[in-house]
């Protein structure tokens, strides 16, 4: 009887290990918790036959007077888990507790910068988007494998004329011009599918989609990689990569045809569509299997932009959780 007892103790122990092993790896959202993401994003530009051809950093004043410049953008992003259902999968309460902007544009040295910690509104109208963020919330549904199925939500700060409304009159301040030049947010969807990308259900042996968004206006998805086991801020986490550096310029100058030399815009309309030739993509995700949660997001992109001149851009940005509170 012992025998058999103990033989049936060992079977159950080999079976639940064999689950474990097999169980799919995926987001481990607990009904009721709060994880807060702090979020950056960087845009540069500057003169592409810039004699060094460096990045000016957005710090000096081009004297031909092109486009040269800085604009940041930096969250918090609070995510309130609603509900988890039996599969795993949640709904999410997606709300900005602070809002911060900085645009400069080192030909005319035009300044403005906004903070939302303060409680404050914006001077400059051009802020008027991101104090748009600052006062909504939005829902979203993400299945248990990272996927962003859903979000409902106004995007009003997506649309200038929406949220871009000057009350003042008279001439525009230097700040009011700065200000009126900061791109529009990026969309809630980028920051989220940065997050929730999908995780390969064994963690490692497969590519999944991580989406990238190329400059101000261009999007598209890239398969990262599984590059190893790596430590994160005390978790081990499955490091993927994407990284791709494009010689298309390279070969432009040489004097050669490359094929494809422009990147799909998915905007209406022969204005606005752009022609970009790709240098270098990286991106970076940290996930730990064992919290199931991304832990870190960073990624750059380096682009000449060839519409109305030459104009080289550059963008970096992260994710990274910042603090995981459990259900009171």
């Amino acid at each position: 009887m012992r025998r058999t007892a103990a033989a049936l103790a060992l079977l159950v122990t080999l079976v639940s290990r064999s689950s474990a092993e097999d169980a799919p790896i995926g987001w481990k959202l607990q009904r009721g918790e709060t994880l807060t993401y702090r979020l950056e994003n960087t845009y540069k530009l500057w003169p592409n036959s810039r004699p060094d051809g460096v990045d000016s950093g957005g710090n000096d004043v081009d004297r031909n007077r092109t486009g040269s410049g800085k604009f940041e953008e930096k969250f918090t992003l609070k995510l309130e888990v609603d509900d988890v259902s039996t599969e795993g999968d949640a709904t999410v309460t997606v709300s900005f507790p602070r809002v911060s902007a900085h645009v400069r544009m080192d030909d005319t040295g035009e300044e403005a910068e906004w903070d939302s910690q303060p409680g404050k509104p914006p001077v400059e109208f051009g802020f008027g988007p991101y104090e748009f963020l600052a006062k909504n919330t939005w829902k979203a549904t993400i299945k248990v494998n990272g996927e962003l199925a859903g979000l409902q939500g106004k995007n009003d700060y997506l649309l200038p004329g929406k949220t871009k409304k000057r009350v003042a009159k008279g001439d525009l301040s230097r700040a009011e011009k700065a200000s009126e030049l900061m791109p529009m947010p990026l969309p809630i969807e980028f920051w989220l599918q940065q997050i929730f990308s999908t995780i390969p259900a064994d963690g490692k042996s497969k590519t999944f989609k991580r989406r990238l968004t190329e400059l101000q206006e261009i999007g598209n998805d890239y398969a990262a990689e599984f590059d190893s086991w790596a430590e994160q801020d005390g978790q081990n986490c499955a490091y993927y990569r994407f990284e791709k550096k494009d010689l298309r310029i390279e070969e432009k100058k040489a004097g050669h045809a490359p094929v494809d030399f422009s990147t799909g815009d998915f905007r209406d309309g022969d204005n606005v569509k752009t022609t970009l030739a790709s240098v270098r993509r990286t991106i970076r995700a940290y996930f730990s299997t064992k919290e199931g949660v991304m832990m870190k997001v960073e990624g750059e992109a380096r682009d000449a932009r060839m519409q109305v001149g030459t104009v080289a851009r550059s963008q970096d940005w992260s994710c990274v959780l910042e603090k995981r509170k459990a259900a009171k």
